[in-house]
């Protein structure tokens, strides 16, 4: 906004500078009172009137001053064959009688805010080999036709000469571009834009599509140029080795696309645009376009490998960066074992900051026991794209653990059995006194349940009186709990064999 405003202001205050009648009265070069307009964006230069003997004069003072004044600053000169055109049509052959009215019509007509008049006064060699040129010149506006300035002025070749007799000018031609030189000097500086004070285009905004992409890739590039003397001709883009030429798509609006640079890193863009007489003006960095062929670094914290939406638990994933990166998206899908997505969501702008899965589909209904594959997705803004994938188990019910018992050797042998590749937070397995509840010995730890384990009996033990505790929580949070007595599990085999064992005869 501050940028907008600073570019209608100086439209308001050059609207203002434009028109005489906005100006007020000064003092010219010469110390006449004249009226000056204090900005000039377009001027009509009419042929010279030639007072002197050679006929080439008009001519050539005529294109020196157009050549010149082009040169000296921003601003719109006349073809000289549309102003012959206009002159011929008109029947005007002394330019000199120009009138008030000639010049608000040829304002009008040939849209010009001042003509460029004048003679050519001296233009000759004199008897003692020196030589003479001498100019009148004025500018009158095309509004009301008053001068609104005017300079008269002359040279001789011997006014060039230094301190030690050098620098005569012999050369007419030369002479004459000597003159021309000053007129113009003074009429630049009084009634054109430089370079040093302002551009004719002023650019309003610069936009890329996308503002990061990757090496190789088309980028969209949009441009508003805001007129200052006139609109341009040609506008273009230059971004490292790449150059296009915008389409104009409306108003102050161009667009076209570019190719990225292969490389990474931040590239500059830069304007350049060229006015009616193809003068180019380069604006440099005025936006950039960032290069990333990088994809994402992204890493994911889970809480678990297995939980039991039964039971309140849930799987919480953390996305984290690894390195700086701008992300435009992300995605995660959810499948069950036969590939089917279940569960998905997506964000834009960021990584969230935590994932919550219940062990819920999309419909909200629990699912089945088994193990569920996620796959996070992220998206940053060049489009380079990383994908994760990993898998939990979803588990409701306690894993059962089986137990057989045997006796041999003065040895009480423990044989378990629980299902293949489970793992369990904690397990612990106790023998006890039935009787009065004490802790005979305990087997402890985590992870797989061992699938056996043996006790050295002591001689007092009563295995009708001992009782064995199996506790185990699995990964997901089910607890397993089982006891029974060691003669009652012995006893089933022996019912089942046929056979008796001493040591529980009379059980």
């Amino acid at each position: 906004m501050k940028h907008r405003f600073r570019i209608l202001l100086f439209m308001a205050f050059c609207s203002i500078l434009l028109y005489p009648h906005g100006s007020s009265a000064v003092t010219g070069a010469e110390g006449g009172q004249v009226k000056r307009v204090l900005v000039l964006k377009s001027i009509a230069v009419l042929p010279f009137e030639n007072l002197t003997t050679e006929p080439t004069a008009s001519q050539l003072f005529t294109d020196l001053l157009r050549k010149e004044l082009k040169r000296k600053g921003w601003v719109r000169l006349v073809p000289q064959e549309v102003i012959e055109e206009y002159l011929a049509k008109r029947r005007i052959r002394y330019t000199g009688a120009i009138t008030r009215l000639h010049a608000r019509q040829m304002g009008k007509e040939l849209d010009v805010d001042a003509i460029l008049l004048g003679s050519v006064n001296l233009f000759y060699d004199d008897a003692m080999g020196d030589i003479h040129a001498g100019l009148s010149v004025r500018i009158v506006s095309t509004i009301d036709g008053s001068i609104i300035w005017a300079d008269s002025r002359s040279l001789t070749g011997g006014d060039f000469i230094t301190l030690f007799g050098l620098g005569r000018i012999s050369d007419i031609r030369a002479l004459a571009m000597q003159l021309v030189n000053s007129t113009t000097d003074i009429i630049a500086k009084k009634f054109f834009l430089s370079e040093a004070d302002l551009s004719p285009f002023e650019i309003e905004e610069v936009r890329a599509f996308p503002p990061v992409a990757r090496g190789g890739e088309e980028v969209l590039m949009q441009v508003r140029i805001f007129p200052i003397m006139d609109e341009p001709g040609e506008v273009k883009i230059r971004l490292a080795q790449n150059e296009v030429v915008l389409k104009k798509r409306g108003g102050w609006s161009y667009e076209g696309k570019i190719v990225a640079p292969e490389g990474e890193g931040m590239y500059p863009i830069q304007v350049v645009a060229s006015d009616g007489d193809e003068n180019t003006f380069s604006f440099d960095a005025v936006s950039k376009v960032m290069v990333d062929n990088t994809p994402p670094m992204v890493g994911l914290v889970l809480n678990t490998r297995a939980f039991s939406p039964a039971r309140k638990g849930f799987l919480t994933l953390a996305p984290k960066l690894k390195m700086v990166d701008e992300v435009e998206e992300w995605t995660i899908d959810i499948m069950d074992e036969e590939g089917r997505k279940i569960r998905s969501d997506r964000g834009f702008g960021s990584l969230p900051k935590l994932l919550i899965w219940r062990g819920e589909t999309d419909e909200n209904r629990r699912v089945e026991d088994g193990y569920y594959t996620f796959r996070f997705v992220v998206r940053d803004r060049a489009g380079n794209v990383s994908t994760l994938t990993d898998s939990v188990k979803v588990k409701n019910v306690a894993s059962e653990i089986g137990l057989d018992v045997d006796i041999a050797d003065e040895k009480l042998t423990l044989l378990l059995k629980a299902p293949e590749d489970e793992r369990f937070k904690s397990w612990d397995i106790s023998l006890l006194n039935k009787e009065d509840g004490s802790l005979i010995e305990v087997f402890e730890g985590g992870g797989e349940v061992p699938s056996l384990i043996e006790y050295e009996m002591d001689e007092g033990l009563d295995l009708k009186k001992t009782s064995i505790l199996i506790n185990a929580e699995d990964e997901a949070g089910n607890v397993f709990t089982h006891s029974e007595l060691v003669a009652t599990n012995i006893s089933k085999k022996a019912a089942v064999t046929g056979k008796r064992r001493g040591l529980i005869e009379d059980f």
